[in-house]
């Protein structure tokens, strides 16, 4: 008996040394693990990538679309405020962010003066212009005529015609009118408008370049710093009329000069138009040569008398060779060309020589052309 109680008297343990322990509250566990959402270093990151990112975008955006720019403006004060207020970053940060944000923001107001800038030219108020547009013949001092729209000679349509003139402009005809806005639009180096103000035979004749490409070539490198109209000939009963205007103009790499244009102003559709091959080369002005010939006149008692003007009928008919000359005539049988090409075959009107390619030819002195 004794040994059948060694035997059985002992129970194994294992299995046994968990039983008396709680088990563990799984609620209090899952909350353990999951962390705490530090909410001071995610507005941290929000701030920094509104900086660093938004903001430069929200920029480059504007400079295409303005009503982005105020928006821009605004964020960009509030973030810089609020990174101030709230001492985000380390000094240096926020002086780097402080000093890039001011400049981009410094820009974007430029960009919006400029854009919502007047016109700065020496006419007080700018000639409403869309599309081809020149003056009609039929305004004067204080009436500004509608005459028949003129047509855009690319698109085949009539154009607005523009009903405002300028102030201090009522008082002039409307070739004066066509040329002091052409010359305006010079001055500030408005292609675009200047175009709008040139001929149709001109534009019509262009057949490498558009107008605004040419428009460019021909005033290339040279700016318009102040004009005097001298003197101009004919009426506004005549369709054309010759503008003698004295420029102060400023060629690229060089100081500003003195250069006289003889500037032709053509009627077409009842409107006046300007001849934009005419401002493409002037004879530039001997200021000292000419201060020398004015005091001797003071001194000698008597007046220089100015070079006439003449008034070329648009229909005169000119004489060259089709074949490489490189003049026009207005005699067929001109002594200056060779016998072998007289008469001349090649025939065109004085108008005609404002267009491509007959702009390239050179008045024969021989005969006397115009």
């Amino acid at each position: 008996m004794n040994l059948n109680r060694n035997r059985y008297g002992s129970v194994p343990t294992y299995g046994t040394q968990n039983i008396n322990k709680q088990k563990p509250d799984k609620g209090e566990s899952y909350r353990k693990a999951v962390p705490k959402i530090n909410l001071e270093r995610a507005s941290d990151q929000w701030l920094q990538y509104a900086l660093v990112l938004l903001l430069p975008l929200l920029f480059i955006i504007g400079l295409l679309l303005s009503p982005v720019k105020y928006v821009y403006i605004a964020l960009a004060a509030a973030a810089i405020a609020i990174m101030w207020l709230k001492r985000k970053f380390v000094i240096t940060a926020r002086f780097i962010m402080t000093a890039m944000h001011f400049s981009l923001v410094l820009i974007t107001i430029v960009t919006l003066i400029t854009a919502a800038r007047p016109d700065n030219r020496n006419i007080t108020t700018s000639l409403p212009v869309s599309g081809q547009a020149g003056i009609s013949a039929g305004t004067n001092a204080g009436n500004a005529a509608q005459p028949q729209q003129p047509i855009n000679p690319q698109q085949g349509q009539a154009l607005p015609y523009p009903t405002d003139v300028p102030a201090n402009l009522q008082s002039k005809s409307a070739s004066e009118m066509t040329l002091d806005l052409f010359l305006g639009y010079w001055m500030e180096n408005d292609i675009e408008h200047m175009t709008t103000l040139t001929t149709n035979t001109w534009r019509s004749s262009l057949t490498q370049n558009d107008p605004q490409t040419e428009m460019f070539r021909i005033i290339a490198r040279r700016k318009l710093v102040e004009y005097e109209v001298k003197r101009i000939s004919g009426t506004e009963m005549d369709t054309t009329r010759q503008a003698q205007v004295r420029c102060a103009v400023e060629f690229s790499g060089s100081a500003e000069r003195k250069v006289d244009y003889t500037v032709f102003l053509i009627q077409e559709n009842g409107s006046w138009y300007v001849d934009p091959n005419t401002i493409a080369s002037g004879v530039e002005v001997d200021e000292q040569a000419e201060a020398e010939e004015e005091q001797q006149a003071a001194l000698g008692g008597y007046e220089i008398t100015p070079e006439p003007v003449v008034t070329v009928d648009p229909n005169t008919l000119l004489y060259y060779n089709p074949d490489g000359g490189s003049y026009y005539h207005v005699d067929a049988n001109c002594s200056s060309v060779g016998t072998k090409y007289r008469p001349l075959t090649g025939t065109i009107t004085y108008s005609q020589l404002s267009g491509e390619p007959y702009n390239k030819l050179k008045p024969c002195k021989e005969c006397g052309a115009p």
